[in-house]
């Protein structure tokens, strides 16, 4: 199921607590971003993936496509570290590890992502 900002952020809580699998983009370009460490450099990052775990409990997964050959891809899904999400040094610790897993991403394979924004705004 998609869902579009006119859907409002609850329905995508009571879809998690259904039971239901929601995909975030951990690299979405953020008007008011939190600014967390990119690359040793702050950039305007999603706390959506944050929100959604402290309100459901939801296990965050990341998962990576990467590709074999021109027409082949191969999916890869890792957990972030557990971390306290109810806490101030849990936010940050979260946050922390998504854009670290994100730069993982990024360092790996170079030529399959794109910055189509500026993460680093201020």
């Amino acid at each position: 199921r998609l869902f579009s900002r006119e859907d409002g952020f609850l329905s995508m809580v009571r879809f998690l607590k259904a039971g239901g699998a929601l995909f975030v983009a951990a690299d979405m370009r953020m008007q008011q971003g939190e600014p967390v460490l990119l690359f040793g450099k702050p950039a305007a990052s999603t706390t959506i993936p944050l929100k959604l775990q402290k309100m459901t409990g939801a296990l965050p997964l990341f998962f990576v496509l990467n590709k074999i050959n021109h027409r082949q891809w191969e999916i890869a899904f890792e957990e972030l570290p557990a971390v306290d999400v109810h806490t101030t040094e849990g936010e940050v610790a979260f946050l922390r590890n998504m854009n670290e897993f994100l730069e993982q991403m990024i360092v790996n394979n170079p030529t399959d992502y794109f910055f189509f924004q500026d993460r680093y705004k201020q």
